[in-house]
């Protein structure tokens, strides 16, 4: 097993069967964005998990998220409450790893990244 793989299976181990997977609570989300310069058009929610954020972005904003996360199963758990809740055309999903963005510099106007955990890790055969 590679170091990011003990990792992400230790990771699950722990907080799989946790709704949300880092600190802080909705309340916390909003007053954080609430603080942010301006009204951005294209959020990148870096280490979005379950997207319990990503989603409350998308219900305070009018922006385009890019939701980015190295774990498939959260991504696939957030792109249904995405398609659920009718916001396809403003909410995306990449499996990404945070050291290696597939993103132009410059592309989103906002970086949110809240409890993100720096361990590199390219999702094996998934497309940006």
């Amino acid at each position: 097993m590679t170091d990011q793989t003990t990792y992400m299976a230790d990771f699950m181990t722990v907080f799989s069967t946790l709704e949300r997977w880092g600190p802080g609570s909705d309340a916390d989300t909003l007053r954080a964005l609430q603080q942010a310069p301006g009204k951005p058009q294209r959020i990148a929610d870096i280490g979005c998990g379950k997207g319990f954020a990503t989603l409350l972005l998308a219900q305070h904003t009018q922006a385009h998220i890019t939701a980015i996360d190295t774990e498939p199963e959260a991504l696939a758990r957030l792109t249904q409450k995405i398609a659920d809740r009718g916001l396809g055309s403003r909410v995306t999903s990449c499996c990404a790893s945070m050291d290696a963005l597939p993103f132009e510099p410059g592309s989103f106007d906002l970086i949110w990244a809240i409890a993100a955990s720096a361990q590199p890790h390219p999702c094996a055969g998934a497309e940006p």
